[in-house]
């Protein structure tokens, strides 16, 4: 699903009465591929911000409306965990946020991040995806990586 306007994210918002724990992510609901070929120039998120899912340096604020995240920029592809969620920019590298128990977000360590943070070691990513406490990324090359734990 390609959201093209805030407008629409805000009339998707207003359908949608049913309240949820876990972050509603614009542009790309339950890690389906981004289609415009320009790349998202805008990633909008709302819900839940505990453990940081919002991404907006906050742990616990909760957002009843959309709002734009700065960084990572040029979003070429999204997915969600249970509590964390990944990106992938344009570049390949894979940024991720949120909940971090079990090493999930891959930075090396277990602390939950409030912002998008680089995911150590990984280039030429075209796909991430999340479970409650793994993350997993295919590469360009078709191998399969996964950290966290299951």
């Amino acid at each position: 699903m390609l959201f093209r306007s805030l407008e629409e994210v805000r009339a998707l918002n207003r359908t949608h009465t049913t309240k949820t724990a876990v972050v509603k992510l614009l542009l790309l609901l339950l890690s389906t591929v981004i289609t415009s070929p320009a790349m998202a120039q805008s990633l909008y998120l709302w819900g839940s911000g505990a453990y940081g899912m919002l991404g907006n340096g906050v742990n616990g604020l909760r957002s009843t409306v959309p709002y734009q995240l700065s960084t990572p920029p040029n979003i070429a592809q999204i997915g969600c965990g249970g509590w964390h969620n990944l990106a992938i920019q344009s570049d390949g590298t894979v940024w991720a946020w949120g909940y971090n128990y079990e090493g999930q977000l891959g930075d090396g360590t277990k602390t939950d991040r409030y912002t998008p943070t680089q995911v150590t070691g990984l280039t030429r990513v075209v796909q991430v995806s999340g479970g409650t406490y793994f993350s997993v990324a295919l590469k360009a090359d078709g191998t399969v990586w996964a950290w966290g734990t299951a």
